[in-house]
């Protein structure tokens, strides 16, 4: 609870410090409207209040409860977004949403069990574990992939979000950590080319790192989808092909990221190419947005530093 009130603080002030004090009172009246029971918060808070809990649901003979989550944000658009995105992904490679409720920017969802990370699955038993973690991300982003854009939809364009690194390149030589010129302008080049030169645009997760992918039953599936439209290299970029920990006991890193995103690609039938420039933009695009909050991006760069050896 620390970070997410630290976050939302920092974030928006006194009206994030008004939210934060009247969880209490939103929780108790979602929990009249949904008919739950038996709340309690997740441990890991960041930016939105999430819990767990049961959901009672009656038919003619009897009454049952199902586990649920009930996340709660103070921010409209983006719960929004996730709203919409959930329900077009429908359960498929995602959480499934049950209901929402739009007054206190909620939504309820199935409960994921048992929850534990494809991260904590990809760092049991590295190197290998790469690769059925790999099966286990591709399978995600073929499901969405068949799914067709609708004709009708409110989803932003990833050239939103890519608009942060034009705009880091106006600001960058008065920023205190700068990125470097010739990774800013490799990024710039790389995604003009890839934005004009993308063959189909899809409902994109957008968000889909291994601590957004949770292990629901038998098989893993994501969270938290950012529901962006973009093509699908942008969304596979964001895979964690080196993890921190990895970085003091490795040797020749870019060749180990041109053999994993390679790796990535072939499962995907994705042009490696591709594939590993998106990987380089999403890098730059982290860095800017760790600039624009007022954050360190120096890991970020450090990743980035590394990918631009393997382009052409």
């Amino acid at each position: 609870m620390k970070t997410l009130t630290n976050n939302i603080t920092n974030l928006f002030g006194e009206k994030g410090k008004i939210w934060l004090n009247n969880l209490p009172e939103i929780t108790n009246k979602l929990s009249e409207i949904f008919n739950l029971s038996d709340l309690s918060a997740y441990n890991n808070l960041s930016y939105n209040y999430l819990l767990k809990g049961f959901q009672t649901r009656e038919n003619k003979t009897k009454k049952t409860k199902y586990p649920i989550a009930l996340k709660i944000s103070y921010e409209q658009n983006m719960i929004q977004d996730e709203i919409n995105a959930l329900k077009h992904f429908n359960g498929r490679g995602c959480v499934a949403i049950i209901s929402d409720n739009s007054e206190y920017h909620a939504l309820l969802l199935e409960q994921v069990i048992p929850g534990t990370t494809l991260k904590s699955h990809y760092l049991e038993n590295i190197p290998e574990s790469i690769d059925n973690s790999m099966d286990y991300y591709a399978d995600i982003i073929n499901d969405i992939k068949d799914l067709p854009l609708p004709k009708k939809h409110n989803f932003r364009h990833i050239k939103n979000w890519l608009g942060a690194i034009d705009k880091i390149k106006i600001t960058n030589s008065d920023n205190k950590d700068k990125i470097p010129e010739y990774l800013l302008d490799k990024a710039i080049d790389l995604k003009n080319h890839l934005l004009n030169s993308t063959d189909k645009d899809l409902v994109l997760h957008g968000d889909l790192h291994q601590d957004n992918i949770l292990k629901n039953k038998n098989k893993y599936i994501a969270i938290d989808p950012k529901g962006i439209i973009g093509e699908i290299g942008f969304e596979a970029a964001k895979f964690d092909f080196i993890q921190e920990c990895e970085l003091d006991n490795l040797n020749n890193i870019p060749d180990i990221y041109k053999q994993r995103i390679s790796l990535l690609a072939d499962k995907l039938n994705f042009d490696y190419k591709r594939l590993s420039e998106w990987v380089f933009v999403r890098m730059i695009l982290g860095a800017a947005w760790f600039i624009e909050d007022n954050c360190d991006p120096s890991k970020s760069l450090i990743m980035a530093e590394n990918v631009y050896k393997i382009l052409d």
